[in-house]
């Protein structure tokens, strides 16, 4: 059915736009009226574009999980959804699942239709949840993992912005102060034909370097980060770069932490829900996103399919730390297993949350530290021979 882009003013007086689905622009324009939305604009909207945010994504499976939960049929929960959201393009994915719906599709096969929008995760769960008639608590587990996996990298990423700011403006600074600025003050001290100071001589040669080398350094700055990321995102190179990522202190720690709170999380959420543990097992290592992971993964799962049982494939890979081993043979043992990981993954993710905000509290006095001591070095070594001019002066 088509489909229009519909703005005006709501009863209050605020801004609104929202999409209709209607067989003409008057009936779209009399349906506007009927939510006493004051039309100013009525388009046909002929494509539906699928860029949604995380956090819109996390409040529809949220909303989803509620109203499921309140006795609402899905239809009528899709359409409660419409209407409460002003999110163009999430009302443009609503009205797609509603079709599918509508023409006898199951919920679960309307995501996956979504393509690039839903991963396999969350598609497995729903599956699971209609298949035991627990939609709405595979729903809400679904929520809750995916809304603490989007706040801690929230947390890291606001942990690490601001000194990668920093270091980014000292390497500027640093190629700026060697390109231009130190040159410059070569050719006066070497009018003065003295002996200058170590320092000062020290950035004397690293300018010459810069000068010489010019492109090499450039092409070395710029390439060598981009370089690391292609092999970081290509199929090829991407466990080799997690391998020497994993070796830097502390972040590389932070890196292989999260890996196990994912793996774990979505290991024991699955298995909560009552999907096939190998099944459970491919889609926790995909959850990952690590392919040194994942290719450890699929060495666990050929020994699982060979009778060699769970944990005593992760002690033989060496992947996961003793803790984590522990709760899998306990687990294995009293046929709990999806709910200790559950709690391996709350006690893991609670230990790097203390981590990460430590480093934030650390890292922001010592890059300041850093950055001070870096340009007063600067400032040293450039202004020192003023200071004894008597003994640069031959």
């Amino acid at each position: 059915m088509p489909r229009y882009s519909v703005k005006g003013l709501d009863a209050s007086g605020k801004d609104v736009h929202i999409v209709i689905v209607a067989q003409s622009q008057q009936e779209a324009n009399e349906k506007a009226l009927a939510r006493e939305i004051l039309v100013r604009e009525v388009k046909p909207v002929t494509t539906a574009k699928y860029k949604i945010k995380s956090d819109e994504k996390l409040n529809f499976i949220r909303l989803l999980a509620v109203t499921i939960k309140s006795g609402l049929p899905i239809l009528d929960g899709l359409k409660t959804i419409l209407k409460e959201n002003s999110s163009q393009k999430l009302q443009h994915l609503v009205l797609d699942i509603l079709d599918d719906i509508e023409r006898g599709e199951s919920l679960s096969n309307a995501l996956a239709n979504r393509e690039g929008v839903f991963d396999e995760l969350t598609i497995a769960l729903t599956k699971a949840g209609e298949a035991s008639g627990k939609l709405a608590e595979a729903l809400e587990q679904l929520y809750q993992y995916e809304n603490q996996s989007f706040q801690f990298r929230k947390k890291l990423k606001s942990a690490l912005s601001y000194p990668a700011v920093v270091l980014g403006f000292s390497f500027l600074t640093v190629f700026i102060f060697m390109g231009f600025i130190v040159p410059r003050f070569k050719e006066t001290y070497s009018s003065f034909g003295g002996k200058l100071p170590a320092i000062t001589t020290f950035l004397m040669d690293i300018s010459d370097f810069v000068a010489d080398y010019f492109a090499l350094v450039l092409a070395a700055f710029i390439g060598l980060p981009i370089l690391f990321f292609r092999a970081w995102n290509s199929p090829t190179y991407k466990a080799q770069a997690e391998i020497w990522f994993m070796k830097i202190p502390i972040f590389g720690e932070i890196y292989e932490s999260s890996l196990h709170i994912r793996f774990a999380r979505t290991l024991g959420t699955m298995l909560k829900n009552q999907v096939s543990f190998l099944d459970a097992l491919f889609l926790a290592s995909e959850a990952t996103e690590s392919a040194w992971f994942a290719n450890a993964i699929s060495r666990v799962t050929e020994q699982v399919r060979s009778g060699i049982s769970f944990s005593e494939s992760l002690e033989e890979m060496h992947i996961v730390p003793e803790f984590f081993l522990q709760m899998a043979k306990m687990g294995e043992k009293t046929g709990r297993l999806g709910e200790l990981l559950l709690e391996a993954a709350d006690f893991y993710q609670d230990n790097l949350d203390h981590k990460v905000s430590t480093l934030q509290s650390v890292l922001q006095p010592v890059v300041v530290i850093f950055l001070g001591a870096f340009i007063g070095f600067l400032a040293l070594g450039l202004f020192l021979p003023m200071f004894n001019l008597p003994g640069v002066l031959k």
